[in-house]
């Protein structure tokens, strides 16, 4: 038998083993969402994109990572909420709120096309 399956630690899949373990609670309540989300992201679903990670976005750094691969969920929601046509969540987005120094070019690209969407230009 592998050691894994004798050492009493979760080996589950990503949806969990039914244990209440520190590893298992993130894979439930934060990776399978991340997932999912991009699944759905790649498929062009964004409001499933959405539906997904607005619940978790405050919980994403659970996963552990870098601010940049953080920042990839955060920009996947922006993109997605442009393509909802939610300016105003697209702007809040954009706006540096979780790291300031994050503006970018294609920040002030999206918030040019979330004004236009919204007739603020």
């Amino acid at each position: 038998m592998p050691r894994a399956a004798t050492s009493g630690r979760s080996t589950g899949s990503w949806t969990g083993c039914g244990r209440s373990t520190p590893r298992a609670t993130p894979s439930r309540a934060v990776a399978l969402p991340l997932v999912r989300a991009a699944a759905a992201f790649a498929a062009g679903d964004h409001a499933e994109t959405l539906a997904l990670l607005e619940p978790i976005e405050g919980e994403i750094h659970r996963m552990g990572g870098s601010h940049a691969q953080w920042e990839l969920f955060e920009e996947t929601m922006v993109v997605s909420y442009l393509r909802q046509g939610r300016s105003e969540r697209t702007r809040r987005g954009c706006s540096g709120a979780g790291s300031p120094a994050r503006a970018s070019a294609r920040d002030a690209r999206w918030l040019a096309q979330a004004e236009t969407a919204s007739g603020a230009v």
